[in-house]
């Protein structure tokens, strides 16, 4: 097992990385759909008192977001009892790259667990990448030594933004932070309530146009 497997997933990092919503990893969870390293009948945890803050717990490790992962990828061509006949198979053959699946069909496991594996050290690169500071628009995460915002980024990207123009527009960004946004944004909502207008992740029929960086120019004002 490498380095990005050995650590604990959120629910919502789960579903990040597994490619799915968080519900679906609850529903999982909570059905016992598959067995899972982690907690995979966690205990309901009371309603905070008022004004507490809620602390995400760390629930899966990297294997459970592989099984997660096949589980649903799966779900196209097995029905539940041949997927569960599959996660099992991968559990007591760990190091099969190719896995039978049914009669007729082989899953390829590998492609699965290194694409899940990608996808966390992607994650991990954000957490040391990402800050967040009250002197920088007002608190919002932004890149380290930037003042672009993580989640524009990926509100841009998702509007369908070229990379290219991305990159041209904002001469501090760099390949590895447009890769790093979506994934870190999926797993970091923003606080309060979502926008109403002039929402950037809305889809338009035109092709988007990324001016120059205006918050470079202000960085004095930082």
């Amino acid at each position: 097992m490498i380095a990005t497997m050995e650590r604990y997933f959120t629910v919502v990092e789960a579903g990040a990385v597994s490619g799915v919503t968080a519900k679906a990893v609850h529903n999982i969870i909570d059905k016992r759909l598959i067995a899972l390293e982690g907690r995979p009948a966690p205990e309901r945890v009371a309603k905070p008192a008022k004004g507490a803050a809620r602390v995400a717990r760390k629930e899966l490790t990297g294997e459970d977001l592989v099984r997660i992962s096949i589980w649903y990828l799966a779900a196209r061509e097995l029905a539940p009892d041949a997927r569960r006949l599959l996660v099992k198979a991968m559990d007591e053959q760990p190091h099969a790259k190719v896995l039978p699946a049914g009669e007729f069909l082989k899953f390829d496991v590998q492609a699965v667990r290194r694409e899940v594996e990608r996808r966390i050290r992607v994650l991990t690169k954000g957490d040391a990448l990402v800050h967040r500071d009250r002197d920088i628009l007002g608190g919002e995460p932004v890149f380290k030594g930037t003042r672009i915002p993580v989640h524009g980024v990926a509100d841009m990207l998702k509007a369908g933004a070229e990379r290219d123009d991305l990159l041209s527009g904002y001469p501090a960004l760099t390949p590895d932070m447009l890769e790093i946004a979506p994934l870190w944004a999926q797993t970091h909502p923003r606080r309060g309530r979502p926008r109403k207008s002039g929402d950037p992740t809305r889809k338009s029929s035109r092709r988007l146009s990324v001016k120059p960086d205006p918050l470079a120019a202000k960085a004095g004002d930082a």
